[in-house]
């Protein structure tokens, strides 16, 4: 479990990792498809598999306990959003994330898979933005087949500076299909998301 500082999570319109074609339209896509960036997230990651659980006799020592199946590796994002940040500060760079409560609910529920990155361009460096301390630099995948559609994301370049017009072959992300979100406000005003899926790549 980390805690990050930023993540971003775009549904991306497309239906496979692999292929670039058929991209579903804006209003079939979580945020019309703009990428929401959120603070305060708390990101885990499992994998586990099905196993063969009968047990053998101590002289059939060339028998193994088999694995029967692996199961998909399950993610889960837990997200506090802020409710401090007005419209008007919103920047980049900013929290205004209690905009993204509506999208959030979406995204269990639109058919594209879902990419998981931390928003700092792969070329720029491994220690911009701290990007070699998180679990997404690890674990995130690099994409070779971003030439098509309409992904236009903003990353971090240094530690100062930022672009845009970048796409899924300038970060390292981990494809996701959500089954569920969900969201709690606590006695004390907290907002609190919750979503759960599946690794498709």
């Amino acid at each position: 479990m980390v805690f990050l500082t930023s993540v971003d999570i775009l549904d991306t319109g497309f239906l496979t990792v692999s292929s670039r074609t058929g991209q579903l339209s804006t209003a079939n896509r979580a945020n019309s498809g703009s990428a929401l960036r959120l603070k305060g997230v708390e990101l885990e990651i499992s994998s586990a598999s099905n196993l063969d659980k009968e047990t053998y006799a101590a002289n059939y020592s060339d028998i193994e306990c088999p694995v029967v199946s692996v199961n998909p590796d399950e993610i889960k994002l837990t997200i506090w959003l802020n409710k401090t940040a007005t419209a008007s500060n919103i920047g980049v760079w900013a929290t205004g994330d209690m905009q993204y409560i509506a999208a959030l609910l979406d995204l269990p529920k639109t058919r594209g898979f879902k990419a998981i990155y931390y928003p700092v361009d792969a070329a720029s460096g491994a220690t911009v933005r701290k990007h070699n301390e998180q679990i997404l630099y690890y674990l995130g995948i690099t994409d070779t087949t971003e030439s098509q559609g309409d992904i236009n994301l903003t990353l971090a370049t240094s530690d100062t500076a930022t672009a845009s017009s970048k796409d899924l072959t300038d970060v390292k992300y981990i494809p996701v299909r959500f089954e569920s979100c969900d969201i709690s406000q606590d006695t004390s005003g907290g907002v609190q998301v919750t979503l759960t899926g599946v690794r498709t790549a």
